[in-house]
């Protein structure tokens, strides 16, 4: 069965404010893992090409702070923890740098405390 095709839009990216995950950046945390960081990025390109800056921001902070789940640790125990929280920084990055081209003070600084604490 294809999940994809079973679940909703709804399901995969939630919009209510009941905290549940937006599932979108698991394509990119998954290649990570699978393939390594040059695959994981051209995937990124490819979805965030579509995206408006405001959502292409969200994703790349979704991204970045999603590979620090601790949860991932635990389905992939041999993890360089330096490469791990190299590929965060890079999508935090990215973030940073939109955030700063939209204004957005809340994801900038969201973004530079995620930073700080790695």
């Amino acid at each position: 069965m294809n999940a994809l095709a079973t679940c909703s839009d709804e399901v995969l990216n939630p919009t209510g404010n009941n905290n549940e995950p937006n599932l979108a950046p698991l394509p990119v945390l998954i290649s990570y893992r699978a393939y390594g960081g040059e695959y994981a990025e051209d995937l990124y390109n490819k979805i965030a090409k579509s995206l408006s800056d405001i959502e292409k921001m969200k994703y790349s902070y979704r991204v970045g702070t999603y590979n620090l789940w601790d949860n991932l640790g635990w389905q992939f125990p041999n993890e360089d923890k330096y490469l791990k929280t190299e590929f965060s920084i890079k999508y935090l990055i990215k973030t940073i740098e939109l955030a700063k081209k939209l204004n957005n003070k809340e994801y900038l600084t969201k973004s530079l405390g995620w930073i700080t604490q790695l």
